[in-house]
């Protein structure tokens, strides 16, 4: 493994809160208000004032492709992908919405998979990978689902995502130095390695069972992007973002959420199951990151207050480095609903998605006038059509 250098200039800030302490190391920090004072009521009734446009997509319905829940979401130039856990499948569809194929096949047999664990999208060749942590491989097909390769992986992981030519696993919650200790003498959380080789590991640390089973643990399906041809790796349990460059990793981001920040590193001996059980009660004053995304104007960042129990969303604009936080809502008032759950990005603009009961009922039932091709759209869906997925423009 080459040495792991963490630049001087990165800014190691220790916050002290009321009987806590949140420890944040990043190089830039990123401070989001929780409390419901902090919120920004004419940002977060108006989207009109970030947004430019909302163009809503329908999901084709056909008795080959019944979505029951979005798990994954990667919208391309040609094509929307969409994993869904509960069925255990793939689906490939225009950017119209039309619906295409599933990708790969449920079985046994050498192009087929038994569970897909996680899914990406090659940007430079537009193929598509499942991982089956089952049969110990990635899956590789072309853009019409033709099978194109398959790949031993050697080891359990939460996510993966394309990387020189090869796969980057992120590896937050299973204990590889347990079961594949040949190759895993000691644990990574993120490894470059196939067929029992290690290319690169970062961030290593020490297995914990109780982290596995937290609500607190790392484990979104999500927390590998490319931006700008660099990897970045979204640690929910920590509110760090970090970047892989020129064979360093780098904390790059961090999310202060002042005195909710989660008091000590997850990836620590302190996180012991006393600990997480603490953060976990009722009315414990705590926040975690459940969403970064990131375009070349704006960071979208999503946040879970527990003792709230509400998701909260903030976007930070880069150009002015100003924190705007929504709070549990982000109304659309171009149209007269909500702003949609955001999924992913595509170049600068935001991805998101309505499933139709909720989308259709707020165009149906709204005690306010909405935009008219809602009311158009609304006419010919149903409640049990698959999901709206919304491309969202931004205002330069």
């Amino acid at each position: 493994m080459k040495k792991i250098v963490i630049y001087s200039f990165l800014i190691l800030t220790i916050l002290a809160c009321s009987e806590k302490k949140g420890i944040i190391n990043a190089y830039k920090i990123l401070h989001v208000g929780v409390d419901k004072s902090e919120v920004n009521m004419e940002y977060m009734q108006h989207a009109s004032k970030l947004v430019d446009s909302v163009y809503y997509i329908p999901l084709e319905t056909t008795s080959e492709c019944l979505i029951a829940e979005i798990t994954k979401l990667i919208f391309t130039d040609n094509f929307i992908y969409v994993w869904d856990y509960k069925v255990n499948k793939l689906y490939q569809f225009d950017v119209t919405g039309k619906f295409i194929r599933q990708i790969g096949q449920i079985g046994q047999g050498p192009d087929e998979y038994v569970r897909i664990n996680s899914f990406d999208v090659n940007k430079k060749n537009g193929n598509i990978s499942i991982r089956c942590e089952m049969k110990q491989s990635v899956l590789e097909y072309d853009y019409t689902g033709k099978l194109v390769q398959v790949k031993k992986i050697g080891m359990v992981a939460n996510n993966f995502i394309y990387y020189k030519d090869n796969y980057l696993f992120y590896c937050s919650t299973f204990p590889n130095r347990d079961i594949f200790n040949k190759t895993f003498p000691e644990q990574y959380r993120l490894v470059n390695a196939l067929d029992g080789k290690i290319y690169e590991q970062y961030l290593k640390w020490t297995y914990n069972d109780y982290l596995s089973t937290s609500i607190f643990a790392s484990n979104e399906r999500e927390g590998l992007y490319q931006f700008n041809e660099n990897i970045m790796l979204v640690e929910n349990a920590t509110n760090t973002v970090y970047k892989i460059e020129h064979d360093t990793i780098l904390p790059i981001y961090a999310v202060d959420f002042g005195e909710y920040n989660i008091p000590f590193d997850m990836f620590s001996p302190q996180a012991s199951k006393a600990k997480l059980d603490e953060l976990a009660n009722v009315g414990t004053k705590v926040c975690r990151l459940t969403k970064f995304c990131e375009t070349n104007d704006l960071i979208y960042i999503q946040y879970i207050a527990h003792h709230y129990k509400l998701f909260g969303f903030s976007i930070f604009l880069k150009k002015t480095e100003e924190m705007i936080n929504m709070g549990p809502l982000w109304f659309n008032d171009m149209d007269n609903i909500a702003m949609p759950l955001i999924a992913t990005v595509h170049d600068d603009l935001l991805i998101g998605y309505f499933y139709a009961f909720n989308f259709y009922k707020m165009v149906k039932y709204s005690n306010i006038e909405v935009s008219k091709h809602l009311v158009e759209l609304g006419k010919t869906g149903n409640n049990d059509d698959n999901p709206i997925i919304c491309v969202v423009k931004m205002k330069k």
